[in-house]
């Protein structure tokens, strides 16, 4: 079968709620990746994505957690089949932005590390303290960047 093939019965396996967080997320990679060769991660980085969404039902972890994790699995999805081709870091900035429009905290980590003499670095997302659409030891595989406040290293707090 021909990946558009796989692409459209992905697509009708899906939920209706499904589909419009997979239309959110190929719109969410698409501006994430223009953004980062426009402006720099830098700028990016600091592009929350914070809406004015309505207040649903109480937000708890274990409701953030199972979303965090369904909106991961269907930001992977979507980006295997997005023609930009989105790295791990536009993958993770459009993971983060679609959590943060709906008021769930995530935190972006990137980490490096040296593997037959190349520096290899890693872009994942965490909320609630795990680790979304990665192996769980994802961080000790790579030493993650950090100042402190959830932000990589170097990169000013956001507040």
């Amino acid at each position: 079968m021909s990946d558009a093939g796989r692409a459209w019965r992905g697509w009708w396996a899906l939920t209706g709620p499904e589909r419009w967080l997979a239309l959110e997320a190929w719109l969410a990679l698409s501006l994430v990746a223009v953004a980062l060769r426009a402006a720099g991660f830098k700028r990016v980085h600091r592009w929350r994505g914070d809406s004015s969404l309505p207040d649903s039902a109480p937000v708890t972890r274990e409701n953030e957690l199972g979303f965090a994790a369904r909106a991961a699995s269907v930001v992977d999805r979507v980006a295997r089949h997005h023609p930009c081709r989105p790295t791990c870091l536009t993958r993770a900035l459009a993971l983060r932005w679609l959590l943060a429009r709906r008021r769930i905290p995530a935190t972006l980590r990137v980490g490096v590390r040296k593997e037959d003499a190349r520096l290899q670095a890693h872009a994942w997302v965490e909320c609630c303290g795990q680790v979304l659409g990665e192996a769980e030891d994802i961080g000790d595989r790579f030493a993650a960047f950090d100042s402190g406040d959830g932000s990589p290293s170097g990169m000013p707090a956001q507040r």
